[in-house]
């Protein structure tokens, strides 16, 4: 129970998700269990090309970052 009055605290949170489309799924139900527990919240969902446009019709998440892991963002100098 203090986790959860600990979390309507929180402002901004970002979920970052890379891998694959069943993985970025099961992140956007956390996405909506966040958001169920702070409507307030300002929720960023980090996540690949191929899986930006399906989490950008998520309602939970407010903005989503494209992160091109395997070609524009690969190695030490795109993260």
């Amino acid at each position: 129970m203090r986790k959860l009055l600990e979390l309507k605290k929180i402002k901004r949170i970002a979920i970052i998700q890379t891998a694959f489309i069943g993985d970025v799924t099961l992140a956007l139900y956390l996405a909506a269990k966040i958001k169920m527990i702070n409507r307030n919240i300002e929720l960023t969902f980090v996540t690949t090309p191929d899986a930006a446009s399906f989490v950008s019709c998520a309602k939970s998440v407010d903005h989503v970052i494209t992160f091109d892991k395997r070609v524009l963002n690969s190695g030490w100098q795109g993260i």
